[in-house]
Parts: structure tokens; sequence; C-alpha cells
């Protein structure tokens, strides 16, 4: 036993090192007495005075959340619809990341993911999302990425909704 634990803390310790980490967690369902939310089924919350874009057509529906001055503003983007999304980060994004976490979301009898990674230069991306939504930003500054996941964090699933 006393050999097996440092090993099990060695291996454990160079998966979080390495920038790949893999796990799940369940989405919790809405409770709209707390507020608004906004998305598809996949739902945040936004903050009063947030900086908020919407946008859409006829087959998909979506917003924009902007951080920091209007010359240099980063942004929160979602999208929903039947095409709205693969359900997947961008290829592109992982592959210039120095380090990708990723985890498996489940959500009343579905699952997506929410992968988030940083950049060399220190800029980060995140994507939750499922096949025909998502909640994406990219090159975001350390700040920036900060403000998006306190709203990424209230996540929750409205399961009346039907895209």
């Amino acid at each position: 036993m006393r050999i097996l634990l440092p090993i099990v803390l060695l291996i454990g310790g160079l998966l979080i090192s390495s920038g790949i980490c893999q796990g799940k967690y369940l989405v919790k369902n809405c409770d709209f007495r707390s507020g608004p939310k906004f998305g598809g089924r996949l739902k945040i919350e936004i903050p009063d005075g947030a900086i908020y874009k919407r946008a859409n057509d006829v087959d998909y529906d979506g917003f924009f959340v902007g951080f920091g001055p209007k010359k240099n503003r980063f942004w929160l983007h979602t999208i929903w619809g039947p095409y709205g999304s693969s359900g997947q980060p961008p290829k592109e994004w992982i592959s210039a990341s120095v380090s990708v976490m990723t985890t498996t979301i489940l959500f009343d009898g579905g699952e997506g993911v929410d992968a988030r990674g940083v950049y060399a230069d220190g800029n980060r991306w995140r994507f939750i999302g499922k096949v025909g939504e998502e909640f994406s930003y990219n090159k975001a500054s350390e700040n920036s990425a900060a403000y998006f996941d306190r709203m990424l964090n209230t996540l929750c699933f409205d399961k009346k909704v039907k895209l």
C-alpha cells in the first residue's frame, strides 16, 4: 500500500500537469426562480448591466456578451438551432493550445462537452456545447475569460425547450 499511493499520486499529477484531463459533471435543471436565463436548452445567467447583442436568422438564434472597452472587446458567443453547432470545439483551438481540459457534461439523457484551453500567449478559449447549440469564447484575456467563466458556471438545462 505504501508503494501504490505514491504511484497513484504521480500518475494523477502527470495527467493534471500535462493539461489533458477528462471527467464528467451533471448539468442541473434550470430554476427560473433565481432569475432569467439565456440560451436554447442549455442556458446561462447574464449579469445586470452586461454588454449584450442578440443575433438570429430563420434557422438559429444566439447572442453575444462583451467584456472590456469597445476598441479591444472580447466576446462570449452562443448559438442554438438545428445546425447551430457540431457539439465539439474547433480542432484548430485544441491543436494550437499548450493546455487543454475536456469534461463531458450530462443532462436529461443527453451529453455534451465542456472544453477549455490556453494558448502559448496566455490567451484562453472555452467551449460548452452539444449538437445544435454552444457557448464559446476564443483568444480571451485572463480577465475576460474569468468574467465569461462566471456566467458559464451558471449553466443549466431547460427541458421545456424543444429544438
